[in-house]
């Protein structure tokens, strides 16, 4: 489906109703809605090709994650991204990566904010820098609405090589347990090959 705004593919899930059930699949809608917003089209601009044993391959490039619990289980999609779901309360964890100008550069807190965009009174309840394999990172964590339905959302964005990796776990309707698996995961971040590092 080409992406045209978010708000036009916001109103023709709406009046769908899919946002209105809890299952991995409106998540994922979710997370594709927002991360396509920040980037265009992820299934053609993202450079993630595969994800195996810890280690996401991207165009050019590899870098590792943090281990998930048995809980959560990858999958199968047609996006340029890797997708667990919990299978206890069904909230998700999404990474994607973007390169060679499939982004607009900016501050980290410029590039959070492109990804909770498409959430309806979305607040900020937190964030904070940290780093990531020596790499400034920032960890934003807040909530809204989707259709007057509850959404909690956290996610981290660093940026490396001239890319950006995006990691993302939203829930329903609110914060869940669950979402202490999402920083190890993030933490476990290491880049392992690609261009030229970038200073």
């Amino acid at each position: 489906m080409p992406v045209k705004t978010c708000n036009e593919i916001t109103n023709l899930y709406f009046r769908r109703g899919l946002v209105r059930k809890l299952n991995h699949i409106t998540l994922f809608f979710i997370l594709s809605l927002l991360v396509s917003c920040f980037g265009g089209s992820i299934e053609k601009r993202g450079s993630v090709k595969s994800y195996q044993n810890g280690v996401v391959q991207t165009i050019g490039g590899a870098f590792r994650v943090g281990k998930l619990s048995k809980a959560w289980v990858q999958k199968s999609i047609d996006y340029r991204a890797v997708l667990f779901e919990h299978q206890g309360d069904h909230s998700t964890i999404m990474v994607d990566s973007w390169c060679k100008g499939a982004f607009d550069d900016g501050a980290l807190s410029d590039l959070a904010r492109h990804l909770y965009r498409g959430i309806e009174g979305f607040k900020i309840t937190s964030e904070e820098d940290f780093t990531l394999d020596n790499r400034a990172a920032l960890h934003t964590q807040g909530q809204g609405r989707l259709d007057g339905v509850g959404v909690y959302f956290s996610s981290a964005v660093v940026k490396i090589n001239g890319c950006v990796v995006d990691f993302v776990y939203l829930s329903v309707p609110e914060r869940m347990p669950s979402h202490s698996d999402f920083m190890p995961f993030v933490q476990g971040f290491e880049f392992l090959k690609g261009p030229k590092v970038l200073e």
